[in-house]
C-alpha cells in the first residue's frame, strides 16, 4: 500500500469515483454469503483525463485537444412513441397547424409554412419530453426507487453498522435481480421485433441492413475574425473546440451565404420578384 501511495503522489493520481463523489458511500462487489460489500474496482487518473462510472468500472481515453462532444441529438423514446396521450396531442396540434396553413393568404415574415411547421414540431417534442418523464417504464422506476433507498441507508450515520450491512445486502440483491429482469426483457423485445420486421421491407429492416460508415469528426473551426501575425502564425485561441460554439460558427457562416452576392440596392426588385417566383413553385 505504501508503494501505491507513493506512486499516486508522484504521478498526481486520484481515485476517480471517490473524487467525483467525495461524500457518497457505495460499493462495487457484494459477497452474498456473508453480506459484506467492498469497492474492489477503481481507476486512478489525473484530473485532466478523469471520467469514471459507478459499479461497472470504465474509462474513456481521450486527447486534451479533442473537441467536446455532447449527448447527441435527442429523440423520442420508443415507449413514448406509442403513448395514447402523445398521439392524441400530436393529432390535435396537427389539425390546428393544418387550419393555420389553409388560412394563409400570403407569406409573411412571422406567419408562413416554415414557422407553422416549426411551431408544430416544437410543441410535439416538448410534450414528448414531458410524457417521457411521466411514463418511465415501471421496472426502471422501481430500480431507481430501490437505488435511492439503498443510497439513503449507506449514507445514514446513525444506523448501526450491522443493520446497515443487512439492509444494504438485501436491497443490492433486489436491484441486481430487477436489472437482470429488465435486460432480459429488452432482449426478448428485440428478438420479437426482429422476428416480426427483420424479413420484411420496413424501416427496421432498412436500418439493420444498412452499411454503417464512420463519420469524420471536425476537431476545430477557425473563429471568425482571427488573422495571422507578421510571421503567418495564428494566435493560440484562433480555433474553437467546443461543439455548441462550433455549431454556432457554422450557422453564422451558412446564414451569411444566403445574402452573399446580393446587391442591397436591389432589395425592392427582389421583394417584387419573390411573389411571382413563389407562385411558380406552388404550380
Amino acid at each position: 500500500m505504501d508503494a501505491l501511495d507513493d506512486l499516486k503522489q508522484i504521478l498526481h493520481l486520484k481515485d476517480g469515483w471517490h473524487t467525483t463523489f467525495p461524500n457518497k458511500k457505495s460499493f462495487t462487489f457484494l459477497q452474498t454469503a456473508t453480506g459484506s460489500q467492498s469497492r474492489i474496482d477503481r481507476i486512478y487518473a489525473t484530473e485532466a483525463i478523469m471520467e469514471t462510472a459507478k459499479d461497472l468500472i470504465s474509462v474513456q481515453i481521450t486527447s486534451e485537444g479533442a473537441p467536446m462532444k455532447g449527448k447527441g441529438r435527442w429523440r423520442v423514446p420508443e415507449y413514448v412513441v406509442k403513448d395514447k396521450d402523445l398521439l392524441e396531442y400530436a393529432r390535435q396540434q396537427g389539425i390546428i397547424a393544418k387550419k393555420e396553413i389553409e388560412d394563409l393568404t400570403s407569406r409573411l415574415q412571422d406567419q408562413n409554412l416554415q414557422r407553422i411547421w416549426n411551431s408544430y414540431k416544437t410543441k410535439v417534442i416538448h410534450k414528448a419530453r414531458e410524457r417521457a418523464k411521466q411514463i418511465i417504464p415501471g421496472l426502471v422506476r422501481k430500480i431507481n426507487e430501490v437505488q435511492l433507498e439503498l443510497d439513503c441507508i449507506l449514507d445514514d450515520v446513525l444506523q448501526p453498522e450491522t443493520d446497515k450491512i443487512k439492509h444494504a445486502c438485501r436491497l443490492q440483491e433486489k436491484i441486481s435481480k430487477m436489472e437482470q429482469s429488465y435486460y432480459l426483457q429488452m432482449q426478448k423485445d428485440h428478438k420479437v421485433k426482429h422476428r416480426l420486421e427483420g424479413d420484411t421491407p420496413t424501416r427496421y429492416w432498412s436500418q439493420a441492413n444498412k452499411e454503417t460508415k464512420p463519420r469524420d469528426m471536425i476537431y476545430a473551426l477557425k473563429k471568425p475574425g482571427m488573422t495571422e501575425d507578421e510571421h503567418g502564425v495564428l494566435p493560440g485561441n484562433a480555433y474553437e473546440k467546443l461543439s455548441p460554439q462550433m455549431a454556432n460558427i457554422g450557422m453564422i457562416h451558412h446564414k451569411n451565404l444566403q445574402t452573399a452576392g446580393i446587391d442591397p440596392t436591389k432589395e425592392t426588385e427582389r421583394d417584387e420578384s419573390t411573389p411571382a417566383i413563389l407562385e411558380l413553385i406552388r404550380k
